[in-house]
């Protein structure tokens, strides 16, 4: 057996040649424990998540843009005043889930934000936490609007204005539901996770919180602006 042969065996075969290279880590040549996913899945994963979730609401504007061009009696309802402050609510939570983003020192050089770098983080769990509180007060607050639009005798299938209202705010509060159980369990379980893999959790929350107030503004000036 050759030097090179013997070297490559004790480095863990092919793995050691590729440690290297920044195969196995992070680029900084520090070999990954096995089980261990790769640097930015977590990341990767999810941005294919969102891509999925955006074609599904681009189809269903188009269907709205059509529908409300073909039909000549088009009657939009008025905007629930509860859903400003609905909007709020999400808007401080898009904040507090990067206040714990900071906590962590999270960023792409381990620095963070221009708009954090004079703002004292600590608490991790308290960050996301308050982060959770915010979204189940939103869920909340939707199901209020509901409520509201409902006692004035406007319901799915009153107007085609209304269907979409329910159609488009139900499935975005499901889409919010689903970042809620994600901050539930980063919250009960991300204290036990190794500080990589705690971070690499919480990167991918937080882009897909961000993404869900991003989506909800845009629907609002769908349904509310854009008549």
């Amino acid at each position: 057996m050759t030097t090179a042969s013997k070297a490559t065996k004790r480095s863990g075969g092919w793995s050691g040649l590729g440690e290297g290279f920044g195969w196995n880590g992070d680029g900084s040549g520090r070999e990954r424990p096995m089980g261990t996913p790769p640097p930015d899945v977590h990341r990767l994963g999810m941005w294919f998540a969102l891509c999925a979730i955006t074609m599904m609401f681009i189809g269903l504007t188009s269907a709205y843009v059509v529908r409300q061009g073909i039909d000549p009696e088009w009657r939009p309802i008025h905007m629930p005043a509860l859903l400003w402050l609905n909007t709020a609510v999400l808007a401080i939570s898009s904040f507090t889930i990067e206040l714990a983003r900071a906590a962590l020192g999270v960023g792409v050089d381990g620095r963070r934000g221009w708009l954090l770098r004079t703002i004292p983080v600590d608490g991790f769990t308290r960050w996301v936490a308050a982060t959770l509180v915010l979204g189940l007060a939103f869920l909340g607050g939707q199901a209020a609007a509901w409520r509201q639009v409902a006692g004035q005798g406007i319901y799915l299938a009153t107007y085609p204005h209304s269907s979409f209202f329910y159609l488009l705010t139900g499935l975005h509060g499901l889409h919010v539901a689903g970042g809620v159980a994600a901050l539930t369990w980063l919250f009960a379980r991300g204290a036990n996770f190794s500080p990589l893999r705690r971070r690499r959790w919480t990167e991918a929350t937080a882009l897909y919180w961000h993404f869900v107030a991003g989506l909800w503004i845009y629907l609002l000036a769908l349904l509310f602006v854009r008549r």
